[in-house]
């Protein structure tokens, strides 16, 4: 699962450290959300214009980090990712570490799939730079 956070970097390292070890494949995914706009006491959201455009910005926004290509799809992150756990064999997240207010107001991604996956999953921690110095000095390698 990646958003282009440092939380999300944290957890392609992890990921593809963990793929590297036991010679699986990669798959990074990112959702794009439809827009949140407030409306007086809770949160409407707004389906997104064209889906089409709001992917096409995302590939140019985002691009293939570390080299890797990355899927993208529009939806709730939650759905998506639960959806998307059904065909692979361990889901990689990272961690926000909100705060228990924020986390009540906004939800927790990784706490819902933890609840509700059937596979393995892997929530990363939110900060752990020896993982990420790692993962690119393999990457390094791998494509040199």
């Amino acid at each position: 699962a990646y958003d282009g956070s440092l939380e999300s970097e944290v957890a392609v390292a992890h990921a593809g450290l963990l793929a590297a070890q036991r010679h699986s494949d990669l798959v990074l995914r990112h959702v794009v959300e439809p827009h949140v706009y407030p409306s007086g006491w809770g949160m409407v959201a707004v389906p997104l214009d064209d889906p089409a455009i709001e992917l096409q910005a995302a590939r140019e926004r985002f691009g293939n980090p570390d080299g890797l290509p990355l899927e993208h799809v529009c939806g709730n992150p939650r759905d998506v990712l639960l959806d998307f756990s059904r065909n692979v064999d361990l889901l990689v997240c990272g961690s926000r570490r909100n705060s228990a207010v924020k986390r009540v107001a906004l939800g927790s991604t990784s706490e819902h799939l933890a609840r509700h996956i059937q596979v393995p999953l892997l929530i990363a921690p939110a900060v752990d730079s020896l993982a990420v110095e790692q993962w690119h000095a393999q990457r390094q390698i791998t494509t040199a």
